[in-house]
């Protein structure tokens, strides 16, 4: 994974985490729902960094999830690494994803999935209306 391209999370507490991969671990991200859960603290913002470009998500929304994923084309090899961060808007997850293009350009573009089966979204207190 590029180092340069991260998400950043802002939690209730202050403190700032930025998304740092450790080899044989679990995923930053899963590392990040735990450490909320285990010091009773959330997220009140997310942000994206790729190629030095920052977009950052509604501040103070009911909850936030990220994804990343990497696809293997037939004759084409591999494709960048997408990243989507998104946050919780009624029964919607608003995403923004990024991608670094192959001559090192950033690229966004954002869609809306249902928060149904959605199972790492990081909930703000006494925010959350659906059990997922």
């Amino acid at each position: 994974m590029n180092h340069q391209d991260a998400w950043i999370a802002s939690l209730s507490s202050g403190d700032t985490v930025v998304e740092h991969w450790i080899q044989d671990d679990f995923s930053p991200w899963i590392r990040l729902m735990n450490h909320c859960r285990d010091h009773n603290v959330y997220l009140t913002n997310l942000r994206l960094t790729v190629c030095s470009k920052t977009v950052t998500l509604k501040p103070h929304a009911s909850g936030y999830w990220q994804i990343h994923q990497q696809s293997y084309l037939p004759g084409a090899g591999e494709i960048p690494i997408a990243r989507g961060i998104g946050f919780v808007d009624g029964k919607v997850v608003k995403i923004i994803w990024g991608v670094r293009t192959p001559t090192n350009e950033p690229y966004f573009w954002s869609e809306e999935r249902s928060i149904e089966g959605q199972g790492c979204i990081i909930w703000a207190p006494n925010k959350s209306t659906i059990q997922v």
